[in-house]
């Protein structure tokens, strides 16, 4: 399989807007890999797209993309779903030579409710304008995309309730890959098999590589942090699956860290074969 992560940021991107940090400064400063956008990745075995934040049209057009067949939403959050609108480009062009290339669009029931919900209401229309085809996704259903075999898993975002959020298990000529873009706090680990590459969230940091406190008490009391996986957390997940190699990704300007602060912690968790994303990563499995 090759994949490709477009996309290694979270919901904020680096640099945030107006943000004057020492994270976003240094990202204006030197470009390049201090500069992350929204998460998503791109298997280009079959031109399947994972999850499309708002800056997806920019990706594509940076990764040189001149086709995407198929398109698997994890969840609803608009940070991985607000560009589905990206679904028009499948119209070539205007008038009576328009030319529709036939994609196919990937999501759970709740997702697809979620979505329309609270983040498109014209998600139906699009997929009607370009003839595109919604396949909901089931848990212990496996399918076949080409030469991929396909699974979801499924986990509820705040710990109970419905399975919200998914995760994708890719299996081509006996290697397995999950695609674990966000919310994997309640990810069942006992249902993922052993894996060649594990591409999941970072997670956050309570402090910043100077001792500084990011994440505080009433944060995680007021604002809903108490749901989100701590990088400590992930480790732990990490240690359980035992993968062959982590990509992480999910990774924010909150988080206070620069791309030479994880170079450090690929360094501390070698044994682990831990490496953070970067936008234009490419992995061959």
């Amino acid at each position: 399989m090759k994949i490709k992560i477009f996309g290694s940021g979270g919901n904020r991107t680096i640099p945030w807007p107006t943000c004057d940090c020492r994270v976003c400064k240094i990202a204006h400063k030197r470009g390049g890999k201090e500069v992350r956008y929204g998460n998503s990745s791109f298997i280009d075995d079959e031109k399947i797209l994972i999850d499309a934040p708002e800056h997806i049209f920019y990706l594509l057009n940076k990764n040189k993309i001149n086709q995407v067949k198929h398109i698997f939403i994890s969840h609803w959050h608009p940070d991985h779903s607000a560009g589905l609108r990206v679904l028009q480009t499948a119209w070539k062009n205007i008038g009576p030579s328009t030319k529709i290339d036939k994609i196919v669009v990937y999501m759970t029931q709740v997702t697809y409710d979620y979505i329309v919900q609270r983040v498109m209401p014209a998600l139906p229309r699009y997929l009607k304008v370009v003839n595109a085809k919604l396949k909901i996704l089931e848990e212990n259903k496996p399918f076949k995309i080409g030469s991929l075999k396909v699974s979801v898993f499924g986990a509820p975002e705040k710990g109970s309730g419905k399975n919200d959020v998914s995760y994708f298990l890719f299996e081509k000529d006996g290697k397995k890959v999950l695609i674990a873009p966000d919310e994997t706090k309640y990810m069942n680990l006992s249902r993922i098999p052993p894996l060649d590459l594990l591409i999941k969230e970072c997670g956050f940091f309570f402090k910043d590589p100077n001792g500084k406190r990011l994440v505080t008490k009433k944060m995680l009391e007021n604002e809903g942090w108490d749901i989100e996986i701590t990088f400590n957390e992930t480790v732990e997940q990490i240690r359980t699956l035992k993968p062959k190699k982590t990509i992480l990704v999910e990774i924010e300007e909150l988080f206070g860290r620069t791309v030479d602060d994880y170079k450090k912690l690929e360094k501390k968790y070698k044994n682990l074969n831990i490496k953070f994303g970067y936008d234009g990563m490419n992995i061959k499995i």
